[in-house]
C-alpha cells in the first residue's frame, strides 16, 4: 500500500494516458523520492533524530497504558503485592462492585505512605480514553440526548474516582504522563462501587494498631471502629460508645464525621466523632506528614473538607476519659442483641442510604411512599427499614441506583423534600454514550496516526 502511494506521482509524470500503448518519457528527471530510497539505507540517524525509509518501522507502536502502569507499580510496590482486576465485591459491605484496575493492601503506615507517594509521581501513562477539554461540548450534546429517566450522573470525575473514605481524588494530568488516580478503601461501608469498577490504584488500608497514653487513644486509620471501641471499654475509658454499630474503620469514621442517631437514654445529645478527636496525622498533597487539629477543617453533618485540602488520614488520636458508664454498657448489650435480630442485617448492605432531612426520618418518608420491599434485580429496599437497601444476591450497582433514584423521585413528589445520599458513588459511572464516544474518538485518533505514519514513509 505504501509503495503504491510512492509510485503514483512518478507514473503521473512519466506516462501518457492518450492511448493504451503507454510510452515512458525518458527525458523526465528522476523522481526525488526514488532517488532518496535508492541512496538512503533502510534506517539512519542524523542530528535531527532517527529515521526509517520502511513503513514497518515508521513509528514505535503506542504503549499500552494499563500494562506500563502495571509494571511500574509492581517495580515500586513489590512483585506479588499489587493485583490487577481485583473484584471490589469482595471488599465492600454491599458485596457489589466491578474490578479495581490495580489493588494494593497497605499492611503498615509505611506501606500506606509509600503507595500514596508512588501514585503521586508523574510517571504514569495517560489513559487513552480520558476526556479532553475539546470533548466537553460533544459530551454535553450526548447528555442532552439521553433519556430523562436515566439515572443522574454522580458527582465524580469521568472515572468516578470521587472522594475516598479518607483521602483526596488524584489523577492530575501532567503533559504525556500523569499522577495515577488512587482510591483509599477502608472497611468498604457507605460506598457503592460501579459495576465497571475503579480506574487507577485502590489502596486497602489494613494498617491497624492501638496505643494508649492516659486518656489519649491513638489508632491507625485501618483499625476497625468496633474493635477499637471494645478495646477502649476494656481499658476503662469512656466517651466513644456512640460509635457502636458504625461499620468500617476509624479513618473512614473521621472522613464521614460519624455521628450517633440511635443512642438510647445514656447520651442526651447526639455526638459526632469530631467532638472527641484530639488530633490526627495526615499526608498532604505535597507529600508531607503533618499533625492536624480539628480546627484546621470544616465539619458538616456527615462530612468534612479534609479531602478538598488534599490530605489523607494516617493516624487518629481521640480524647476520652476514665470510667465506663454501667448504663452505657447495658444499652450497648441490649442494642446489639436487637440489631442482630433485624432481618435486613442478614443481607449485605452499605448502611443508611440517605441523610435524614432536618426534622424528618428518611426511612419513614420512604415508607410512607409505599416503597418498602421494592425490588430491582437482586437489590431491594428493606421491608423493615426504608433507608436500608440490601443485596439479595448478585445485585448490581445499576440496580441499586435505580432504587435510589426511585426513592428520591417519590419522596420529592409527595413531600417536596429532596433526599441527599449518605453513601458515595465510587468507580467508573460513565454512561454508555460516553464510552461509545470515547471509543470512536480513539479509533479516529489511531487512524490519524496510521495516516501520519504512511505520509512519513513516502
Amino acid at each position: 500500500m505504501d509503495d503504491q502511494k510512492t509510485k503514483q506521482p512518478v507514473q503521473s509524470l512519466n506516462t501518457s494516458s492518450n492511448n493504451n500503448d503507454t510510452q515512458v518519457n525518458t527525458n523526465v528527471p528522476p523522481n526525488p523520492v526514488d532517488m532518496a530510497k535508492n541512496s538512503v539505507p533502510p534506517s539512519f540517524t542524523s542530528r535531527f533524530g532517527n529515521f526509517s525509509s520502511s513503513s514497518s518501522a515508521a513509528q514505535p507502536k503506542q504503549k499500552d497504558p494499563h500494562k506500563e502502569n502495571w509494571e511500574f507499580l509492581k517495580a515500586n510496590l513489590g512483585e506479588g503485592r499489587v493485583k490487577e482486576n481485583e473484584s471490589m465485591s469482595n471488599h465492600t459491605t454491599f458485596r457489589i462492585g466491578g474490578p479495581a484496575e490495580f489493588y494494593f493492601e497497605a499492611e503498615s503506615i509505611d506501606d500506606f505512605i509509600k503507595a500514596i507517594t508512588v501514585c503521586r509521581q508523574d510517571k504514569f501513562l495517560k489513559d487513552p480514553e480520558d476526556v479532553t477539554e475539546e470533548d466537553k461540548d460533544r459530551l454535553a450534546e450526548i447528555e442532552k440526548q439521553k433519556s430523562k429517566s436515566a439515572p443522574p450522573k454522580p458527582s465524580t470525575s469521568p472515572y468516578g474516582l470521587g472522594r475516598s473514605p479518607f483521602g483526596s481524588k488524584l489523577g492530575t494530568k501532567k503533559e504525556s504522563h500523569y499522577f495515577l488516580p488512587c482510591f483509599i478503601l477502608g472497611g468498604g461501608s457507605n460506598i457503592l462501587v460501579s459495576d465497571r469498577g475503579i480506574k487507577g490504584l485502590t489502596i486497602k488500608v489494613k494498617a491497624s494498631k492501638i496505643n494508649f497514653g492516659g486518656e489519649i487513644v491513638e489508632a491507625y486509620a485501618g483499625t476497625l471502629t468496633g474493635f477499637l471501641l471494645q478495646k477502649v471499654l476494656d481499658s476503662g475509658l469512656t466517651g466513644m460508645e456512640f460509635l457502636d454499630g458504625v461499620p468500617g474503620t476509624i479513618g473512614g469514621a473521621v472522613f464521614n464525621n460519624a455521628k450517633a442517631f440511635f443512642l438510647g437514654n445514656f447520651l442526651k445529645n447526639p455526638k459526632s466523632i469530631s467532638e472527641i478527636i484530639y488530633d490526627f496525622t495526615v499526608i498532604t498533597k505535597e507529600g508531607k506528614v503533618l499533625t492536624r487539629n480539628v480546627s484546621d477543617y470544616e465539619w458538616g453533618l456527615t462530612h468534612n473538607n479534609i479531602s478538598e485540602n488534599g490530605d489523607i488520614i494516617l493516624v487518629v488520636r481521640l480524647k476520652l476519659h476514665k470510667g465506663v458508664s454501667k448504663e452505657a454498657e447495658l444499652y450497648l448489650k441490649e442494642y446489639n442483641a436487637i440489631r442482630r435480630q433485624k432481618p435486613y442485617m442478614r443481607h449485605p448492605s452499605a448502611g443508611s442510604i440517605f441523610r435524614n432531612p432536618d426534622g424528618f426520618s428518611a426511612g419513614k418518608l420512604i415508607d410512607e411512599c409505599g416503597l418498602k420491599g421494592e425490588k430491582r434485580g437482586g437489590a431491594q429496599i428493606s421491608e423493615e427499614h426504608g433507608n436500608i437497601l440490601i443485596n439479595l444476591g448478585n445485585a448490581k450497582a445499576v440496580e441499586v441506583r435505580e432504587l435510589i433514584d426511585l426513592a428520591k423521585e417519590k419522596v420529592s413528589q409527595k413531600f417536596n423534600i429532596n433526599l441527599q445520599e449518605e453513601i458515595r458513588y465510587i468507580g467508573d459511572y460513565r454512561s454508555d454514550a460516553e464510552i461509545s464516544f470515547l471509543k470512536e474518538k480513539n479509533s479516529e485518533k489511531n487512524d490519524q496516526l496510521d495516516s501520519e505514519n504512511g505520509n512519513q514513509d513516502q
